[in-house]
């Protein structure tokens, strides 16, 4: 299961590719087994290497590398602008290159390095994340919560706006089909279950904590519910002995890890998709499940609330509030003429605002006037 990060960048790609453009994907090789060179979908990937000690996932590494490499890279494909995702730990030295070489920058923020309260990088680095932001012809961010983040924390030059534009989702992948029969067989559960879906990376700032506690509320009041937890992360053990202690052991499945290619079939089968955050730079993982016809209970955390809005293409609950979530869930389960009104809005709105091809003209919208001298 890609991360939301990969996913934006390659959907971006075939997409511009698409269109008559060439991109090149330039990134890190964390493993030393990856190739250098590669090709995907007529997108020509280049990595460059990083240095082991300590990890090669360690944010100095990275950044190192970074310096010493994109220069070269930089100089050997011309690019006419460089589209950087994050600023830590990449986008600063891109940036210096990149002023360097005369080569106009759109800085695309979509989460960690600039919102998320558990990975805050120290004074240092985010002294050289302002620097690198204030260096960008344009800046592009996943959602008004971050847009919000970086106006306050990393603010642009002046005159450099920062545009709200989405990562999106591919509408012919994630759409309404019938999977029911097929999923809850794979995983052994009733033909008449009523499936509720959350897919995450199991981390802290998740909270699934809080989606096992509403699940034991959902429980009793719907018997035929089971729960389906798709994703991996370090805190599946953890969770793992949560969910017996709330005596779920029966009635919630971990999946695991599952291919993208997977993840429609799971999306369709869902009775409802509950996704619960403590704070979220967008959540594609909502927009997968919008796009499938999914009915969405979500938590009021970042943005979210660019995604799903109260009572027409889902409905919202507070961060942290087991009964809240409980309560949301139990109300589309027992009610189809709410949850098929949620299928319906959620589905328009997914082709009319979320198709990666709508996505992708937005960003090349941007591309182009970053382009002209007088952008800023």
């Amino acid at each position: 299961m890609l991360g939301g990060a990969e996913i934006g960048a390659l959907e971006l790609a075939r997409r511009l590719t698409a269109r008559g453009h060439a991109v090149s994907v330039v990134t890190p090789q964390l493993d030393p087994a990856w190739p250098r060179q590669a090709s995907m979908d007529g997108v020509g990937v280049h990595r460059y290497p990083v240095p082991g000690l300590g990890g090669r996932d360690r944010t100095a590494n990275i950044a190192l590398a970074s310096f010493l490499h994109l220069g070269r890279l930089w100089r050997e494909l011309a690019p006419d602008v460089i589209n950087q995702h994050y600023l830590l730990p990449t986008g600063i030295a891109g940036q210096w290159w990149a002023r360097r070489l005369g080569i106009p920058t759109v800085t695309t923020l979509i989460g960690m390095d600039v919102y998320d309260p558990h990975y805050r990088p120290s004074a240092p680095w985010r002294a050289l994340m302002r620097r690198a932001s204030r260096g960008a012809r344009a800046i592009t961010c996943i959602s008004s919560f971050v847009r919000d983040v970086v106006r306050r924390e990393y603010p642009p030059a002046p005159g450099v706006d920062c545009h709200v534009v989405p990562y999106g989702v591919d509408v012919k992948q994630f759409h309404p089909h019938d999977t029911r029969h097929e999923v809850r067989s794979r995983h052994g559960l009733p033909a008449d279950a009523r499936l509720v879906l959350t897919v995450q990376r199991l981390y802290a700032r998740k909270g699934v904590t809080t989606f096992l506690d509403a699940a034991a509320l959902v429980a009793p009041a719907v018997p035929a519910a089971r729960f389906v937890i798709v994703g991996d992360g370090p805190e599946r053990a953890a969770l793992e002995r949560h969910a017996a202690a709330r005596g779920l052991t029966e009635r919630v499945t971990f999946v695991g890890r599952v291919e993208n290619h997977e993840l429609p079939a799971y999306y369709a089968a869902a009775d409802v998709f509950a996704f619960h955050t403590l704070h979220e730079g967008l959540g594609i993982v909502l927009l997968e499940a919008l796009a499938s016809g999914c009915p969405v209970v979500t938590a009021a955390a970042g943005g979210t609330l660019d995604i799903v809005r109260d009572g027409d293409t889902g409905l919202l609950v507070p961060p942290a509030d087991a009964a809240a979530l409980a309560g949301a869930v139990v109300r589309v389960l027992r009610d189809p003429s709410l949850a098929a009104g949620l299928r319906a809005r959620a589905r328009r709105t997914a082709e009319a605002e979320f198709d990666w091809d709508v996505v992708a003209g937005r960003y090349l919208d941007v591309f182009e006037r970053a382009r002209r001298p007088s952008a800023r």
